[in-house]
């Protein structure tokens, strides 16, 4: 399959992160869907590399039909492109990372303020 599906699959990661901030889809579900949907694509993607180097050694073989004894075939010949998915697991993990520490700040903000009698709610 030579299709670029990377379109589709962040389309779909992003409407389910949408419906889970909406409250349509639970959150567990939508990280579960998140999850499988990179997993899938990192295996597509994989199976591509596979199928790429696969090609170079069969053009290669077909260059050198009699190679002398104790030659190798070479490694790959031309690296493949950058995954799109590292960059998108990378940025998930960034996001997560800020998103936890945002919330962890904000806990600690309010352990402080509550354990220093200074919390006011409203104007009372």
């Amino acid at each position: 399959m030579n299709q670029n599906l990377t379109p589709y699959a962040l389309g779909a990661i992003g409407i389910v992160v949408l419906a889970s901030f909406l409250g349509i889809v639970p959150l567990w579900l939508a990280l579960v869907f998140v999850v499988i949907v990179v997993l899938g694509m990192g295996e597509m993607r994989r199976r591509q590399n596979t199928a790429h180097h696969e090609e170079q050694l069969r053009q290669w073989h077909m260059q050198n039909r009699n190679p002398e004894p104790g030659w190798e075939p070479p490694p790959s010949l031309a690296r493949p492109p950058k995954s799109v998915w590292s960059a998108a697991g990378s940025l998930l993990a960034v996001l997560a990372a800020v998103g936890g520490l945002a919330l962890l700040g904000m806990v600690v903000v309010l352990v402080v303020a509550l354990s220093s009698g200074n919390f006011k709610l409203g104007n009372k």
